[in-house]
């Protein structure tokens, strides 16, 4: 099961109705677990709530069932769109991959003045939000600034790729790196950084400062021409 609860929002000049929705009580029997139950609720509630005309969808969990709503592209809090607007402040356009509803380009849209949009083939994001709702590949790296790679599970390996061309912030979550291998995260990480350096680039280890087990990452710049 899973709710969403509706909250009307303060009306502002040209916008007399507006909602937000939190996403709570998910959950599924443990004898059904682990067969993307609970993602497609997650899913399902959140598209609802956007059909309903909400403007933000939250979601608040335990520390271990962070990594899940990462992938499904809610963002652990404002640190990263911090970071981004720390570490690339030469960045004016952006991709977030596999970026969900959108909420990490929206905050970087309207704090950082970076016009970010979401490359998602769900195509369910806040309304507002730029998007392509199409498979990421890695020649579409040659129309933006930054890469940003949250979790982007199948998407990993393009993104990856577009390093080639464009500066790539990248937080791997499961290995669709090498799906034949057994890799864990620094092994990943590793694996990532060794195939980046062989094409002349560099790979920055970095840490993010939200909590959960998957906020370690890299910014990947291209070879220097």
């Amino acid at each position: 099961m899973a709710w969403v609860a509706l909250v009307p929002r303060v009306p502002r000049p040209g916008k007399l109705n507006r909602l937000s929705a939190d996403i709570q009580s998910v959950f599924v029997r443990p004898e059904h677990r682990g067969q993307g139950i609970g993602s497609a609720l997650v899913e399902a509630a959140t598209a609802h709530a956007l059909r309903l005309g909400a403007l933000h969808v939250t979601v608040h969990s335990g520390r271990r069932a962070v990594p899940v709503y990462e992938r499904l592209g809610f963002v652990s809090s404002p640190e990263l769109a911090e970071f981004v607007g720390d570490h690339f402040p030469e960045v004016r356009f952006a991709a977030d991959v596999a970026g969900g509803q959108g909420m990490l380009a929206r905050i970087l849209s309207k704090r950082h003045n970076i016009n970010c949009e979401v490359i998602d083939p769900r195509g369910w994001v806040l309304k507002g939000v730029a998007h392509r709702a199409l498979p990421y590949t890695a020649d579409l790296a040659d129309y933006y600034d930054l890469i940003i790679g949250l979790h982007p599970d199948q998407a990993l390996r393009p993104v990856v790729e577009s390093a080639a061309a464009v500066p790539v912030l990248v937080l791997p979550c499961c290995n669709f790196w090498s799906p034949g291998t057994k890799l864990g995260r620094d092994a990943l990480l590793a694996a990532i950084s060794e195939h980046h350096r062989a094409t002349g680039g560099t790979a920055e280890p970095v840490t993010l400062g939200f909590e959960g087990p998957m906020n370690r990452g890299l910014v990947l710049r291209p070879p220097s021409r």
